[in-house]
């Protein structure tokens, strides 16, 4: 098995508390890395988060990571949120996206519900794997295969809307990916909330392309998003992970 690296790191940004949760945690065959986005105001985005991605690492945590295994993980997210809810009606309208990516044996597989990013950087490129999720990228699809018009697609709203989130309530889309995706040494996978939306993905290509360590890398996208000193930025947390050549015996 090659050996993975692994970095983590989070900013507050303008808001006033930290709704994100993240997670790397080792499995006996590779690693998991979590990332949720908490939304629902004062304290409620914070405790659906932190339900949503400690109910999928222990879900995942020993798990094959089959499609029903991935689904059954979303599940107990899910019913994390409900359960919380029914016991504090306060919390009802909080949700939160997750992402639960799983590298074994070079290869990886993922949960997503919402619009947190799971990117792959190989060779100069910067691609995202998971879908979005959010308004925005529905829109961009209709006007690119032209069921909406210009027009039409300004007409429809916030374009960081979210179509599905993990609520305690039905989860109107969640992408499996079971079916394993190979990886190479070298592959840095980025996993991260929209906050580093910040930057662009060419900036972000730069900054992982840096010959400094992955630490060093990780704290220069946290840092480049400070700069930037929007006057309302997101949260925003980031997950870094780079395949490693295997050891020699």
């Amino acid at each position: 098995m090659s050996p993975i690296e692994t970095w983590s790191g989070a900013s507050v940004g303008r808001r006033q508390n930290q709704e994100d949760w993240y997670a790397v945690v080792p499995r006996a065959d590779g690693v998991l890395l979590v990332v949720a986005d908490g939304m629902g105001g004062h304290a409620a985005g914070e405790v659906a988060s932190r339900l949503a991605g400690e109910a999928v690492v222990g879900s995942l945590i020993a798990d094959d990571c089959s499609e029903g295994a991935l689904m059954q993980a979303a599940r107990a997210a899910n019913d994390a949120l409900a359960q919380a809810i029914r016991k504090d009606s306060a919390l009802d309208g909080m949700g939160t996206t997750l992402l639960a990516a799983v590298i074994t044996q070079r290869q990886l597989r993922w949960l997503s519900v919402g619009d947190s990013l799971l990117m792959l950087y190989r060779d100069g490129q910067l691609t995202r794997l998971n879908a979005d999720h959010s308004l925005g990228a529905w829109v961009d699809e209709q006007v690119r295969t032209g069921a909406m018009d210009e027009t039409e697609a300004e007409a429809e709203g916030p374009r960081n809307g979210l179509l599905s989130v993990v609520s305690g309530d039905v989860v109107e889309m969640i992408e499996l990916v079971a079916a394993p995706v190979a990886l190479e040494p070298g592959d840095i996978l980025l996993v991260a909330t929209d906050g580093i939306h910040t930057i662009d993905i060419e900036m972000t290509g730069e900054l992982l392309a840096a010959e400094s360590p992955l630490a060093e890398r990780g704290m220069a996208l946290l840092e480049t998003i400070a700069r930037a000193d929007r006057p309302h930025q997101d949260n925003t947390s980031i997950i870094l992970a780079r395949i490693e050549e295997p050891r020699l015996a």
